[in-house]
């Protein structure tokens, strides 16, 4: 009797394995110069910061003329579908320089930078909307400037954006 439920339950098992290992990840592509990313699907919403030409971000959906990127604070973040392109990760090429740096040295001055972006985020938001006065408008408000401040960094560092979960899993595991 076991070994009948067990068949069937490593069948399960193995097709999961094998759907989940084809979901390749997605993203998007900038095929302009200095695009807004924004906190809404449209021009009136609030610019987060500047993607550059070639920077790439995870794919979250679309709304309209509006791709949905998952940014730094794991929030959405909206960019315009005229300016930029969706990719499967199959879809990259070697001039979207997806790796992340080799010395780890460098890697662990990224994470720290990273740390202090979030940390001065955090005190901005303090600053401008103290949590005691409105909560929600000061986390939002928090993690748009974090999205802001983590940009600048992946920017300075020559990194692609859609790199920052890499970086901040490995710093993490080591401690740093």
């Amino acid at each position: 009797m076991k070994r009948r439920c067990l068949i069937p339950a490593a069948a399960v098992i193995f097709i999961f394995f094998i759907f989940a290992s084809a979901v390749s990840a997605e993203f998007v592509v900038m095929i302009a110069k200095n695009v807004n990313i924004r906190t809404g699907p449209g021009m009136d919403n609030y610019i987060v910061g500047r993607a550059e030409k070639g920077d790439l971000y995870k794919y979250a959906g679309e709304s309209g003329d509006w791709y949905r990127v998952e940014m730094f604070s794991g929030e959405i973040r909206y960019i315009g579908k005229s300016v930029g392109a969706r990719l499967t990760e199959q879809q990259l090429l070697s001039g979207h320089n997806m790796a992340i740096p080799e010395s780890e040295n460098r890697r662990r001055k990224v994470y720290k930078d990273i740390q202090y972006a979030k940390e001065r985020a955090r005190k901005e938001a303090k600053e401008i909307i103290p949590e005691i006065i409105n909560q929600e408008r000061h986390e939002n408000f928090r993690a748009i400037r974090a999205d802001g401040n983590i940009l600048y960094i992946m920017h300075v560092y020559g990194l692609q954006p859609a790199l920052y979960d890499e970086i901040i899993k490995e710093g993490k595991r080591k401690g740093w």
